[in-house]
């Protein structure tokens, strides 16, 4: 967390995703989608694009007025969003497979086709549909695909464990769900790689 002084009141605003949870990220989330297909690249002609996604973030942390923000030195704005750009930009994929929360460690499902078991092949089945709804809407509905996915060693699944755990998820940082999306990310490119090879071979008449 990083601490701010803003029109003589003081901020404590997150740093990296370790500080913000989903529950808030969802949030902030909904500010930066106000602002669809932002240029790659900064220059003259799109500046204004930027400025007002900055704007909005900024306004999103800080509540202020909008008289009271025109008034705000420049540069304290630019420090302030300089600082913040930290939970904008979506972090490096660590390939995690378990994480710790609230005194417990919970664990990524079992990767697509690791298991031949019938189980097995269904919770694939499932992970795969969820990670295609995802699309778009992900961070708004993550908590529950989590609460479904992620259990404890050993855990069986549970529709009423489900329902509470979800609740719990939205505290999660944001760092983990990252990891977790990205996670989903590769299962679903996995999926698609495996099932294009599997059409191949039948198109082929050949042995799988």
């Amino acid at each position: 967390m990083f601490k701010a002084e803003i029109a003589g009141k003081n901020y404590t605003l997150p740093s990296g995703y370790r500080d913000i949870t989903l529950g808030d990220y969802i949030k902030l989330h909904n500010v930066i989608e106000a602002h669809p297909e932002l240029p790659s690249k900064v220059n003259s002609s799109n500046e204004h694009k930027f400025l007002a996604l900055y704007k909005d973030v900024f306004l999103h942390f800080i509540p202020l007025s909008e008289d009271v923000f025109n008034k705000i030195p420049k540069d304290d704005v630019a420090n302030v969003c300089n600082m913040l750009n930290a939970v904008l930009i979506p972090p490096k994929q660590e390939g995690i497979q378990q994480f710790e929360f609230e005194g417990e460690t919970y664990y990524f499902p079992k990767p697509v086709y690791e298991e031949e078991t019938f189980g097995a092949y269904i919770e694939s089945s499932h992970l795969l549909s969820v990670s295609k709804e995802l699309e778009g809407k992900e961070f708004a509905v993550i908590a529950e695909h989590m609460a479904i996915m992620c259990r404890k060693k050993n855990e069986e699944y549970s529709d009423k464990l489900v329902k509470k755990r979800k609740e719990v998820f939205k505290r999660l940082p944001m760092n983990i769900v990252w990891q977790y999306s990205f996670f989903l990310s590769r299962q679903k490119q996995t999926y698609e790689s495996n099932m294009k090879h599997y059409l191949r071979i039948k198109q082929l008449n050949l042995p799988s």
